[in-house]
Formats: C-alpha cells, sequence, structure tokens
C-alpha cells in the first residue's frame, strides 16, 4: 500500500497541531475519506471553539491538491508512495 504525505497548510495545521501526517492509501477518493475520518472532528471543534460556523466536512472548507496538481484536473485516481496531498484552508471572496 503506498505511504502518501498529507500537508496541513495554514490554520488546518494551526488547529490541528500539525502540519503533516503519513497515511498508507492506494486512491484519492478513499484517502480523502481517511483524512475526514481521522481528522474531521478534531478540526470542526476547534473552529466552533473560536465561534466560527463549520458544517460539514474538512474538503467542503480546504482547496485540495495533489502533489502539484489540483483535484479537479487530476487525470487518475491512483496515489503512488511518495506523493504529498497538500490541504489548504479556503479562502472567500473574490
Amino acid at each position: 500500500m503506498p505511504v502518501v504525505e498529507v500537508q496541513f497548510h495554514g490554520l488546518w495545521g494551526l488547529y490541528l497541531g500539525t502540519g503533516k501526517t503519513k497515511l498508507e492509501c492506494d486512491k484519492v477518493d478513499a484517502l480523502l475519506a481517511l483524512v475526514e475520518s481521522k481528522f474531521g472532528d478534531d478540526l470542526q471543534q476547534r473552529i466552533r471553539e473560536r465561534g466560527a460556523k463549520f458544517e460539514g466536512g474538512i474538503m467542503r472548507y480546504s482547496y485540495v491538491a495533489l502533489n502539484n496538481t489540483e483535484l479537479k484536473r487530476l487525470n487518475n485516481n491512483e496515489l503512488k508512495s511518495g506523493d504529498v496531498l497538500h490541504i489548504f484552508p479556503s479562502i472567500p471572496g473574490g
């Protein structure tokens, strides 16, 4: 099973108390579900403690890229060892 590094950038890393972790997974969609199950509740709680509304999962409020490619531009769902999933808090506005 491939080992993928997951990096939490900005406030996500601060709120979770870690900037990165390594997880074993072979598909992008399964990795996103794994990140949500391992970190979603903690992140949601810390954001709510600060008085912000947070409904839904991490991915709803994040910009996510695998290596240097935005997820919606990926042509392949397969992961390989050494891949890096970057998770950034979304910044609203325009």
